[in-house]
């Protein structure tokens, strides 16, 4: 019978600790395997548990998976904003996808510049793994032009590190785009000739309103005595 042996963690692992039951002495070994994924990819490796006695290795799986901190942008990372009237505002939908297991933090980084022209309903939110949320962006032009908007998306993992370092902050762009015009209606014909009408009678014209711009209007026609 080979000698008995106290048994260890091998190199790299830690946390063992003795039991004691029923006056024999037991080791138990609290293993903490460490995985440091080197790139984005499913990981399957088994690892073989040699016991003192000579007895068959017993075989243990280790799965893991390595990810990245990133979102996935709807039309691809390009929001395409309606033409839209000076002085008021258009409304447009962005899909954001996490396409990892883990959770993500995202924060959107307006510039100050652009705060008055583009806001989004939602600035800022947690992605669990493979979740997606729908954003409405606003577009309010202040001038008639057109208009080529940056804007950073800081992403980063949630918690820490082992070591209780923070994360790295991944940055993407997402490129907004839009029109900001005036409006401009047009009646046709400019004037309205009713000739000589018998009184108690009536008469009748059309009157063609024209909007020759590429905005939605609202008009309100009214009569002065």
């Amino acid at each position: 019978r080979p000698p008995r042996r106290p048994l260890r963690p091998s190199e790299g692992e830690r946390n063992s600790r003795a039991i004691l039951r029923n006056s024999a002495q037991f080791c138990a070994i609290i293993q903490t395997p460490r995985f440091a994924p080197p790139k984005v990819e499913s990981y399957h490796k088994v690892a073989q548990l040699v016991l003192n006695t000579g007895a068959a290795p017993v075989p243990i799986e280790l799965h893991g998976a390595g990810c990245k901190a990133s979102l996935i942008m709807e039309h691809g990372g390009t929001l395409h904003l309606p033409t839209t009237c000076v002085g008021s505002a258009s409304t447009a939908t962005l899909k954001l996808t996490n396409p990892s297991r883990m959770a993500v933090a995202y924060e959107w980084d307006i510039p100050a510049k652009l705060e008055a022209t583009l806001m989004v309903d939602l600035p800022s939110g947690v992605l669990r793994g493979h979740e997606s949320v729908t954003l409405t962006w606003q577009f309010a032009p202040d001038k008639d032009d057109q208009y080529l908007m940056k804007v950073p998306c800081l992403v980063s993992p949630l918690g820490e590190k082992v070591d209780g370092s923070t994360f790295d902050v991944a940055k993407q762009l997402l490129t907004c785009t839009g029109v900001g015009a005036t409006g401009e209606l047009r009646a046709e014909p400019s004037v309205l000739d009713f000739g000589s009408v018998l009184v108690g009678d009536s008469e009748r014209r059309t009157l063609s309103l024209i909007n020759p711009t590429a905005v939605a209007l609202y008009y309100s026609l009214t009569f002065e005595q």
